[in-house]
């Protein structure tokens, strides 16, 4: 190991990742429209009134509430509602972007993996715009609340080094608590089954892990309600769609070219995303970028691999 590929203090890497998304948290949490929804959103999930999917999605809410309800004694909860969550927006986010940094360091050197992690931050600010963009369409009311959508690549990248470290029981874990995130959690354990050197069987115990956890879920929320296509909604806003997307994968040249150098696990990785992007073509309303934030941990190595050779650490 250089001089130069000397991992840094943790306190450094944390003071970097924070200093970038300072001001987007910020932003995200205090100068957001419509707060009025976002705080009634929390509350129905909470009490258990939320309609589906988000009455599912309860990690955040539940988690949450507790400090929200202490900081709150004064008198003025949405203040509280706000500060909590600027703190949750600067921790997640910077867990994000360190994921990202943390995945690309199993191939690629400090310095560029901290490159990779940086052109993933700055498209940030996209998933935390609410889809104004072209034609200042605002999603849906039920959607202005969505922070499992920032904690949902978090368990990307962390499950993606416990793969790759055949750390199973970590995975397990990740696998439960993303669960009570969101449905998108099947993610983790279709990554155990598409990934080279992993046991199959390791994936296949997983996935019956996440429908367990998921159906008792839904059994002890309140039932399950099967979400209606969304198709005319997004055929409406299909120029606004072409513009978010292009705008959300501006590294999308550079993983492409890089897709072919990258290594094995990383491109095998891209397969575990296929049935939720089948799920958000037909159910998901496609302005709004935020449903696909667990690409970003995913397509760092590509980004790298398109700028740099092909890295000889691992396969």
């Amino acid at each position: 190991m250089t001089g130069n590929d000397r991992p840094w203090p943790a306190w450094v890497l944390v003071g970097m990742f924070a200093t970038v998304v300072a001001t987007s948290a910020f932003d995200y949490s205090v100068l957001v429209p419509r707060p009025d929804l976002r705080y009634a959103m929390h509350r129905a999930i909470v009490d258990g009134t939320a309609p589906s999917p988000q009455r599912f999605r309860v990690l955040v809410p539940w988690s949450l509430d507790p400090l929200i309800r202490l900081a709150g004694r004064s008198g003025d909860s949405e203040q509280a509602f706000r500060r909590v969550y600027f703190a949750f927006h600067i921790v997640v986010l910077s867990a994000l972007v360190g994921g990202v940094y943390g995945y690309s360091r199993l191939w690629f050197s400090r310095d560029r993996s901290l490159i990779g992690a940086l052109v993933i931050a700055s498209v940030l600010h996209l998933v935390l715009r609410m889809g104004e963009y072209w034609d200042f369409s605002p999603i849906p009311d039920r959607t202005w609340f969505a922070p499992w959508s920032l904690l949902e690549p978090v368990f990307v990248a962390i499950g993606l080094v416990s793969l790759a470290r055949r750390q199973i029981g970590l995975l397990a874990i990740l696998t439960v608590l993303a669960s009570l995130n969101s449905e998108a959690s099947v993610v983790l354990p279709l990554l155990a089954l598409v990934v080279p050197k992993q046991e199959r069987r390791h994936g296949l115990a997983l996935l019956a892990l996440w429908a367990v956890v998921t159906a008792l879920l839904h059994f002890g929320v309140g039932g399950f309600t099967m979400p209606e296509p969304t198709w005319q909604q997004n055929i409406a806003h299909l120029p606004h769609v072409v513009v978010n997307l292009l705008l959300l994968l501006g590294p999308a040249a550079l993983a492409m070219s890089g897709y072919g150098k990258a290594p094995l696990f990383a491109r095998r990785a891209l397969l575990a995303l296929v049935p939720s992007l089948l799920a958000i073509m037909v159910f998901g309303n496609w302005w709004d970028a935020r449903l696909l934030t667990p690409l970003y941990p995913l397509v760092g190595p590509l980004v790298l691999s398109g700028i740099f050779l092909r890295p000889s650490c691992l396969p």
